[in-house]
């Protein structure tokens, strides 16, 4: 069944109040959908495709790209309450309408321009279930679980959005799921689940309609062809029943058992329409012309662009696709980092996590009493898993809503508030836990209720519980593994892992551990004023208050965040209370953009006059203006109230890109704040040239590469000394020096190795950075020597370095830090910190050499320094013989020089294909002992790093 459907039926309707009252809560944030995407847009450019989806967030992306470009998010509470079923985007693109599982059944407008307010559009009283927008966007179409349809006359003016229903269309007698308007819009054809089609015209002031009544289920999905002259509807029992304009019957196309779930003209010759393979239809045969995609999924959204692109959407995961029509061939993906946890094991303290994503499977594993992620894939039948039975005590379903015992007793779900059964396991002889669509709840054996457990995270695939019966183990749907206390029903800690090996843990108030990237999958969601969107702010904008450790351990330790909470400050003589995180989150500062006015501006000249408002409870530490991620050279100023809480930042600001992105980040309190950004087209853009992929480099000139590579294998104690790592540099040194001319105008370099970097050369070469490097420019950085994690702060090891006097005679990571956060141009930073020699030898064993935090702080929006690492954690980077450089620097040297990580072909390596192939090459060369990670800030996008020969 299409997952809107199933919520749509099970849904109950409730007036609510306002979402602004409601305190700041934790989500996840998979940089991409977490559930099923019900509506695709492309805007009229077809730059764009905006996605919306039952996870609460609507996203927009590039579609040359793929990237994400923004999530746009309006007020939504826990459970399924702010669920996004429809959308429509006006013709222009300018306004973007949403219907939902919303208070009030309100259709939300959003003006895509500003970006600030949520118009309300208020009629239904059940839930809007689809929308369409006429061809002059200025009538709004929306149908309803109420039975109805409604036509909004739509007014339009700067910061002004208002809807006036002209007409309510009643003749169905069950929900009605889609309509289309004809081209001239004229006339509304609406599909309804009584079965049938209505066709209005509008032009008729009755309110009469046609019924086409040719279906014998449900009816789901319907469309105008472009010439009016065909209507195109499926249903349930996979058929396509065919019409004329005026609604008269012309033929049915029987296309397998699987509900039809979108159809769309691609012209007025051809159909394409979707069950269990999309595929195209021609009117005048009605026969299949070929099939465009299969599917193992259903698909729940489908958008089609200049009848020559289709982007659609049939997983869980919400991953879509762009394909090219006529040949079939996949352009584009667009998903989120996040995977969706379907079965669980433990083997004492080891947590293995099954995921499966199309056709995709993984198994990762997390050691739950030190809360630290194991490398690898694992083999998921060394793990206790489910446990169904035990003797002559069995579980068993006898239908998606009944559950035996195994003995007298049984459990019968209620559709609607617990949905259907979709996992059970037996705690102990006395207890069993089952898992449905809405609910998580602790049973007798004999079928009575024990307590229900709250804040599920979604549908509930699987369950294990602990051998000692302390812990439950939840797989959910929202991506997250949750782990309850039984006894007490409290939810201790939450696990976020993502496609890419990052991963958070977390308490329910907001205490969190995480790995060197893993920060930004997790934030806390704010409602405003519902006529205002919500808020996002990721977790590592409260990084100095939230980031505990200590507490997450003494937590799962105690099997509670209160005890936790008041056990430690005996230890630490601090005071901590439950609901400090909430206050904090309430307390960080607000920003505001007056200049530019719009989300998206153009301009001819080379500078553009920005304007920000900040206003703070605490008083305001320090502020940056960020261009395409990094500090403005030039000096900003404040007018207005000049004290410590509110200020107004102005700057003229050079434009050196085509688009240019622009932030402020703003230090108060226990918080950093990175401002929504701007976005600036210089229309004066000239590309780089001709060459293909040369289009796709934002620069509007070329910058200067300034080089500096620093490796060493022999230190002035030669207890310390490596294999490699001096080849390594110069390798680097040489690779960028004789290929860079061709991206870079001038390729600056300075190169130190051996006894040539000692402390004193490396700070001072840091320093000429600092004085030479402009906006325009480009600096990438390779370090290859040891590295330590001493008292919380990691230290280089120079030539002239001894591990018995750190702070004196290493580099200090915080020192590097300072010069590069200043650094007004991009920063790529290549770090080899944590050599350890011989492969499979580990000089470094007794040492810290946990680079996490390092990395962390680098790569914040404050310092703004991408960082391809060449391990994470306190795994350590292994060089060999058979090499002749650091399993790393070869992976970088074959994927630039030797082309492997052009993975696009056009002939540039940029920064997301050089970190793919590193990752992938680095992991196969040391058999899993190494694992490469890039790292880089919120505020910067994709990067050109190399271009290849042909």
């Amino acid at each position: 069944m299409h997952p809107k459907l199933l919520w749509v039926l099970l849904i109950l309707i409730f007036a609510s109040d306002a979402f602004s009252q409601d305190p700041p809560r934790i989500s996840i944030d998979p940089l991409g959908h977490s559930e099923p995407v019900n509506e695709l847009l492309f805007t009229p450019d077809g730059a764009k495709l905006i996605s919306v989806s039952q996870d609460k967030t609507v996203r927009i992306w590039d579609t040359e790209s793929g990237d994400l470009i923004r999530t746009i998010r309006t007020s939504s509470q826990t459970g399924s309450l702010g669920r996004l079923y429809c959308a429509a985007l006006t013709p222009d693109g300018k306004y973007l309408a949403l219907g939902g599982y919303f208070p009030k059944n309100e259709i939300r407008v959003i003006d895509l321009k500003r970006l600030e307010r949520v118009y309300h559009l208020q009629g239904h009283t059940n839930v809007v279930t689809s929308l369409e927008f006429s061809s002059d966007g200025l009538k709004l179409a929306s149908a309803s679980a109420d039975k109805t349809v409604r036509i909004w006359e739509m007014n339009y003016a700067p910061g002004f959005v208002e809807g006036n229903t002209t007409m309510e269309l009643k003749a169905h007698e069950a929900q009605v799921y889609d309509l289309s308007f004809s081209p001239d819009d004229s006339k509304l054809v609406s599909a309804s689940y009584d079965g049938s089609l209505r066709l209005w015209d509008l032009k008729n002031d009755t309110n009469e309609s046609i019924r086409m009544y040719m279906h014998s289920d449900k009816v789901i999905s319907v469309d105008f062809s472009p010439g009016g002259n065909w209507i195109a509807s499926g249903g349930t029992q996979g058929k396509i029943i065919l019409w004329d304009g005026q609604g008269v019957f012309k033929g049915q196309i029987k296309i397998g058992e699987k509900p039809v779930t979108q159809v769309r003209f691609v012209n007025d010759e051809v159909l394409l329409a979707s069950a269990s393979e999309t595929k195209l239809y021609a009117l005048s045969s009605k026969s299949p012309i070929k099939i465009v995609e299969d599917h193992e999924n259903t698909v729940t959204a489908m958008a089609i662009y200049d009848n020559s692109i289709l982007a659609s959407c049939s997983s869980q995961e919400g991953d879509i696709y762009l394909r090219d029509i006529k040949s079939g061939e996949i352009l584009r993906s667009m998903s989120g980092k996040g995977l969706t946890p379907k079965s669980l094991g433990l083997n004492k303290e080891k947590l293995a996590i099954g995921f499966k994503r199309g056709n995709q499977n993984w198994s990762k594993a997390f050691n739950v009493e030190e809360l630290s992620y194991l490398w690898g894939n694992f083999d998921q039948k060394a793990f206790e898993g489910n446990r169904v039975s035990d003797g002559a005590y069995k579980l068993s379903k006898f239908d998606e809503y009944t559950l035996s015992t195994g003995f007298s007793g049984s459990v019968k779900n209620d559709p609607s508030t617990d949905g259907r059964i979709k996992s059970f396991q037996i705690i102990n002889e006395n207890k069993i836990a089952i898992g449905s669509d809405f609910s998580l709840k602790i049973y007798s054996r004999d079928g009575l209720l024990d307590k229900q457990l709250k804040s599920y995270g979604g549908e509930v695939f699987d369950i294990v519980s602990s051998e000692d019966g302390k812990y439950l183990y939840t797989a959910c749907g929202d991506q997250t593994v949750r782990i309850w206390n039984i006894e007490s029903g409290e939810n201790v800690l939450t696990i976020f892992i993502s496609e890419d090996d990052q991963w958070i843990v977390w308490t329910p108030i907001g205490y969190y551990m995480a790995s060197a990237g893993g920060e930004r999958y997790l934030g806390w969601h704010i409602n405003r004023l519902p006529t205002r969107l919500a808020e996002f702010r990721p977790s590592y904008v409260y990084r100095k208050k939230f980031l505990r450790p200590d507490i997450l351990k003494k937590s799962f330790e105690l099997g509670s965040v209160k005890k936790a909470i008041e056990y430690l400050p005996q230890e630490k003589e601090e005071k901590l209370e439950s609901t400090e995180p909430v206050e904090i989150v309430k307390s960080a500062p607000e920003l505001k953009w007056v200049s530019p006015e719009f989300v998206e501006v153009n301009t001819n000249k080379n500078t553009y006059k920005i304007q920000l408002e900040v206003t703070s409870d605490t008083p305001i530490e320090s502020v940056k203006i960020l261009i395409n991620g990094r500090p403005s050279g030039q000096r900003g100023f404040s007018r207005g109230t000049q004290d410590e809480y509110k200020k107004t930042i102005e700057q003229e600001i050079p434009l050196l890109s085509k688009r240019n992105e622009i932030r402020v980040f703003v230090s108060s309190g226990g918080a950093k704040m990175t401002s929504e950004p701007r976005i600036i087209e210089s229309e004066g853009y000239q590309g780089l040239g001709n060459a293909k992929g040369f289009e796709l480099i934002n620069y509007k000139f070329k910058p200067d590469l300034y080089l500096l590579s620093v490796g060493i294998s022999e230190f002035k104690n030669p207890d310390y000394n490596l294999t490699y790592a001096d080849d390594d540099a110069i390798a680097i040194t040489k690779a960028f020096t004789e290929k860079g001319q061709e991206i870079y105008e001038e390729v600056i370099s300075a190169q130190f190795v051996n006894e040539e970097a000692t402390k004193a050369k490396i700070i001072e070469s840091f320093n000429w950075l600092k004085e030479n490097v402009s906006e325009k420019d480009v600096v990438i950085i390779f370090l290859a020597s040891h590295g330590i994690n001493e008292n919380g702060e990691f230290f280089i090891l120079p030539h002239d370095g001894s591990f018995n006097d750190i702070e004196s005679t290493l580099v200090s990571w915080s020192e590097l830090a300072d010069v590069l956060g200043g650094l007004h141009s991009k920063v790529l930073m290549l770090i080899d910190a944590c050599h350890s020699g011989q492969l499979g030898t580990n000089v470094d064993q007794a040492k810290n050499f946990d680079n996490t935090e390092a990395v962390r702080n680098m790569t914040s929006d404050e310092n703004g320094v991408i960082i391809m690492s060449a391990s994470t954690g306190d795994e350590t980077a292994q060089e060999h013989p058979d090499w002749g450089h650091g399993a790393f620097t070869l992976s970088l040297l074959e994927g630039l020089l030797e082309g492997h990580a052009d993975i696009k072909k056009d002939q540039i390596v940029f920064l997301r294909e050089l970190d793919f192939f590193v990752s992938e090459r680095t992991n196969e060369l040391t058999n899993g002992l190494q694992h490469p990670t890039t790292q880089k800030p919120s505020t910067i996008s994709r990067m050109p790093v190399f271009k290849v020969d042909q």
